[in-house]
């Protein structure tokens, strides 16, 4: 069976800070957050808004016109999200590095040699498994009484239900896609204090001389020389990709990327839209710009610092809490890092799948009230034997 790790106060610190607000007790500015929690490498409950206490403080009987907002929610980094069919593929992985290359005797033949021809050679063979499950569990509660003297109707009932129940889906939505942002955190800090893949751009624009010594971050993203050789540098690097190395992965086995759709890139909103309105529209064209496919997501963590809501500083940071025991590999102190732009990976390094879910109700009798629960069981993956590029403008 599955190991089963509760996350829920992960999940609630994520929403916070993703929201920018408090959030079941949780302060929504940017913080550490405990995003190893979340990684497979190798019950969240919300509160729902809704049910019975929003019927009896914001609702009176026999109301003469009813609204109920219900509004859907979509997050971002749909690429690192996995579909239940393929998710077997990713729980169980073996792992091929190259196979020996050893002397060919036979355009060589030597009279009198003896040509042994029984000798194992063990292919080189590595398997992982992936098996923690997380869960999120969205609970609401309703009253058949007071619903039925709260609405001049079936219909105003029904959509007031509707709504509570889209709200419950709206929630687990937004769950989902904090599990998404701390998945691809963690994916960043490996690359960046784990594998050290990362490309540290700024550092590498001053020794080609593209900007001064001493351009700050800030700067260096207002430079249009600058924002043309990144994006030169990350193409580089996808395509890099495609080359059969231990380059841009742990080291464990070579590994490459087979065509376009094996990579995946995320980039800092705050960027993508400086090299859309700062280069001139010959340089930057999406659709003939060679950085291929991408996701953009306007934080990583956080849009709140305490002062000032989406600052580049705050929106580009990524802060995972201190963890004794070293999941990800990349320490066990805190771990910080700001300006971080863009993120490069294999479409296996990095997975989340919602794989199950379930409705189930009770019944209270002597509250005469009905509760109503909307499970989420899902899992997500890291896996390091990938490719993991982190830029960051340092």
């Amino acid at each position: 069976m599955p190991k089963v790790i509760s996350i829920y106060d992960t999940v609630q610190k994520a929403v916070a800070q993703a929201l920018g607000e408090t959030y079941m007790q949780q302060l929504g500015t940017l913080a550490d957050l405990p995003s190893y929690k979340l990684a497979d490498v190798g019950n969240a409950v919300f509160d729902a808004a809704g049910g019975v206490d929003v019927v009896t403080k914001t609702l009176v009987d026999a109301m003469g016109e009813f609204e109920c907002e219900v509004r859907p929610y979509k997050g971002d980094l749909s690429s690192v999200m996995v579909k239940p069919l393929e998710w077997g593929g990713f729980i169980e992985r073996a792992y091929l590095g190259l196979a020996e290359i050893i002397d060919d005797p036979r355009l060589n033949l030597v009279n009198g040699t003896s040509y042994d021809d029984h000798i194992y050679y063990a292919p080189n063979v590595q398997a992982t498994i992936y098996q923690e499950g997380k869960g999120i569990l969205t609970p609401y509660s309703i009253t058949e009484d007071m619903l039925k003297t709260a609405f001049t109707g079936w219909a105003q009932m029904d959509k007031f239900l509707g709504g509570i129940r889209a709200n419950a889906t709206r929630t687990i939505e937004a769950g989902i896609n904090s599990m998404k942002h701390m998945l691809v955190q963690t994916g960043i800090a490996t690359s960046i204090a784990g594998t050290q893949t990362a490309v540290h751009l700024l550092t590498d624009a001053i020794a080609e001389g593209i900007v001064a010594s001493g351009t700050t971050a800030q700067a260096a993203l207002n430079n249009p020389d600058f924002l043309s050789w990144a994006l030169m540098t990350i193409a580089n690097v996808r395509d890099n990709m495609k080359v059969l190395s231990t380059a841009y992965n742990n080291g464990a086995v070579p590994t490459n990327a087979y065509s376009d759709d094996d990579t995946k890139l995320i980039l800092l909103n705050r960027f993508e839209k400086a090299c859309k309105f700062m280069l001139k529209s010959k340089v930057y064209n999406k659709d003939e710009l060679s950085i291929g496919e991408y996701d953009r997501t306007a934080a990583w963590q956080g849009h709140d610092d305490g002062n000032k809501k989406f600052a580049l500083q705050t929106v580009s940071s990524v802060k995972i809490a201190a963890d004794a025991g070293n999941k990800l590999g990349i320490g066990t102190t805190a771990f910080e890092q700001a300006y971080v732009i863009g993120f490069a990976f294999d479409r296996l390094a990095l997975g989340l799948c919602p794989f199950n879910r379930k409705v189930t109700s009770s019944y209270t009798a002597i509250s005469d009230h009905w509760n109503t629960y909307h499970h989420l069981y899902c899992n997500a993956l890291l896996d390091a034997n990938y490719n993991m590029v982190a830029f960051v403008v340092d």
